[in-house]
């Protein structure tokens, strides 16, 4: 019989909000590393050897793990031995937030040019006249829109038609989202996307922190717009290549025909369930059950359900969240604050 998520934990208990290791992949590390970095917050330091055995991975995978949390600011290296036998610990959280943070600012230090990128937003932007200017570029507009957000006041819009988004473009964006968040700007975002509040899906960041009254899917979004507080528009010259910049409005009309239009689609649009992390009613009471120490026999009998169907939904989870067995199951949950991760002696046996 396989083992419960915590074989003899004595009860379930909500990681502390504040000693919850954030979810790397959104930083752009891979979910193997993410797995690491969990491992090492929950359980302190440990051999690269250690954590292969535990997590089920070649102990090459876990090396190059380490390697890429140590080149982000995650993990210090082992002052003695190298390879599987040298002890890894991971940094503080508040220092590793702080590395992730600045991570996704590859712009941080541009506050210390600030003549240099005056100069080249003034040569991407062409005044056209009445109120309307053209971003030549791509780039010029992600300026120009960090800008607005910088001023924004009051409220912040946005329709996204893509179906997919590149990692620059969801790490700007996420940036962005929280730094209106955190002024108690309004944001309100529609996208052909579910929400996702793991992979900062849609663009625009939604994260765990966001409502999901924020967000509502729609499969018919007719173009890329950003609005912020009723006043400035922006959206492509070219909605199939964004590449040839955006138009930048002022013009008091036409910001308000867009916003109208906005508004439209947003009254026929449905609010979007999280995905992601998110469980169900009853994959959470699953996970609880077997968290305390139930085996799946005497949960299935708990939720009056059969002992296959408990087996087939925990390999969904697992699948669904990218995960190869039950310890990298519970560590991910666990590092969520689900519940707590699980005890070393359910870790799978070495070898």
């Amino acid at each position: 019989m396989a083992p419960p998520l915590a074989a003899t934990a004595p009860q379930a208990h909500p990681a502390s909000p504040n000693h919850v290791a954030p979810s790397l992949t959104r930083y752009g590390f891979t979910p193997s590393a993410d797995l690491v970095f969990r491992s090492l917050t929950a359980y302190g330091p440990q051999t690269g050897g250690r954590l292969a055995r535990d997590l089920g991975m070649p102990v090459t995978v876990v090396l190059g793990c380490l390697a890429e949390l140590r080149d982000g600011g995650l993990v210090c290296e082992p002052a003695g031995p190298r390879g599987s036998s040298g002890t890894w610990r991971a940094v503080p959280l508040a220092r590793a937030m702080a590395a992730v943070a600045h991570r996704r600012r590859p712009g941080a230090d541009a506050s210390r040019r600030p003549s240099a990128h005056a100069m080249e937003l003034s040569n991407a932007l062409v005044e056209l006249g009445g109120g309307v200017n053209h971003l030549t570029t791509r780039d010029a507009a992600r300026r120009r829109l960090a800008a607005l957000v910088g001023m924004a006041r009051r409220e912040h819009l946005a329709m996204n038609p893509e179906s997919t988004f590149d990692e620059s473009a969801k790490t700007a964006a996420g940036s962005m989202d929280r730094m209106l968040r955190d002024r108690g700007v309004a944001v309100r975002m529609i996208g052909v996307q579910p929400r996702d509040v793991d992979l900062l899906v849609p663009y625009g960041g939604v994260d765990a922190g966001g409502s999901g009254a924020s967000y509502r899917e729609s499969p018919g979004v007719p173009l890329k717009l950003i609005v912020v507080d009723r006043a400035v528009a922006l959206f492509p010259v070219d909605p199939g290549n964004y590449e040839r910049g955006y138009l930048e409005i002022h013009h008091a009309p036409v910001v308000e025909s867009l916003v109208a239009t906005f508004e439209r689609h947003w009254q026929s649009s449905a609010p979007s369930a999280a995905t992601g992390l998110f469980l169900t009613d009853r994959e959470a009471a699953l996970v609880n059950l077997l968290a305390r120490g139930h085996t799946e026999a005497r949960a299935a009998r708990e939720l009056r359900i059969s002992e296959r169907s408990v087996s087939g939904a925990l390999r969904a989870l697992m699948d669904r969240l990218k995960v190869h067995n039950r310890f990298q199951l519970g560590l991910l949950l666990g590092s969520a604050g689900v519940f707590g991760p699980p005890p070393r002696h359910d870790r799978p046996p070495a070898g």
